[in-house]
């Protein structure tokens, strides 16, 4: 039976006995195993818990890290003006709104396979949402 190292002949069952009851199972015949100072340092350097300190320090770097945005990397023009606008947003929100339920209308209501066989109402609306998603996109 193989025991981790530091199990006291306390833990060994008891039908093992005396000395070979100890040594069997990784204890000292003696007694417990004894640590010494460097033992002791050693396991303090390893320590399970993280340094309280440390953790608010990391924290406190973490709060006053700017916060990532995308357009702080745009070069100073019109589409970064269009892009950085709110209402572009929410216009552009809309469209992808309005391109899910319009996709739904396709999927129910165009029974032509090709978008040249659809219904004009078809290929405009496909051609407009490619219109836009493609400036959307530039």
């Amino acid at each position: 039976v193989i025991c981790p190292e530091g199990v006291h002949a306390a833990a060994a069952p008891e039908h093992v006995a005396g000395p070979a009851r100890a040594t069997e199972f990784g204890g000292d015949p003696v007694g417990p195993k004894r640590t010494s100072a460097a033992d002791k340092k050693e396991h303090k350097e390893k320590a399970v818990f993280v340094d309280a300190n440390a953790m608010k320090e990391k924290i406190r770097l973490a709060a006053i890290k700017p916060e990532y945005n995308v357009a702080n990397f745009y070069k100073r023009c019109l589409w970064q003006q269009i892009a950085t606008n709110h209402w572009f947003e929410k216009i552009t929100l809309g469209v992808i709104a309005f391109n899910a339920f319009w996709i739904w209308m396709d999927t129910d209501y165009n029974e032509s396979e090709l978008l040249i066989e659809a219904e004009p109402i078809f290929q405009l609306m496909e051609h407009g949402f490619c219109i836009f998603f493609s400036f959307e996109w530039c």
